[in-house]
């Protein structure tokens, strides 16, 4: 299993798509994430009762709502993660046993931005692919998205700093020139990958 990893704006799910194109078979923490909120009548509940009734529209989770609240300060952040990450983490290593036993790709490919907050114990993967770019570039990305510049540090504080990301990755694909280039480097890192499996 390869998981994807990379601070907000970095362009890790631009990598993993790469390595879907070459092969692998995606599971994506965000859409994960998604699926267990809307399957769960109890977590929206504890989720409107934490970050106040107009988070859910008609039982429906309003995600940018939810975001600008859960995002604004470090304990609302950690307030979120306790409620969605239990669930979220159980679903994910289900969901990644299941490619791996059905798959007939070269690898499976986990996308997801906390890989290296939650640690190798709490969701397994063979090799961590780091995605870096520098902060100014991410910034920029993100405000060309629609972002506030608190929206982008209210995500940012809540992540690892590439230093320590840097440790735990057995590959790092720089995001700061080309989509050509991105496309090259992240290439050289996969075929390392597959190679050695």
């Amino acid at each position: 299993m390869i998981g994807v990893t990379g601070g907000v704006g970095a362009g890790k799910s631009l990598v993993a798509s790469l390595f879907v194109r070459w092969g692998g078979a995606l599971v994506s923490g965000d859409e994960t994430g998604k699926r267990v909120v809307d399957r769960s009548a109890e977590l929206r509940r504890r989720l409107a009762s934490e970050f106040g009734a107009d988070v859910l529209i008609n039982g429906r989770i309003q995600r940018s709502v939810l975001a600008a609240k859960a995002f604004e300060s470090r304990e609302s952040t950690e307030c979120l993660n306790r409620i969605i990450h239990p669930h979220l983490l159980r679903e994910l290593n289900r969901e990644i046993d299941h490619a791996a036993r059905l798959s007939q790709h070269e690898a499976v490919v986990v996308d997801a931005a906390l890989l290296a907050e939650w640690g190798r114990k709490r969701v397994h993967w063979d090799y961590l692919v780091g995605v870096w770019a520098p902060l100014a570039l991410r910034k920029e990305r993100l405000r060309r998205r629609g972002w506030t510049d608190d929206q982008i540090m209210g995500r940012m504080r809540g992540q690892l700093p590439w230093t320590v990301r840097r440790q735990m990755a057995d590959c790092v694909v720089k995001n700061d020139k080309s989509l050509a280039m991105l496309e090259h480097r992240a290439r050289l890192c996969w075929e390392n990958i597959i190679s050695c499996e």
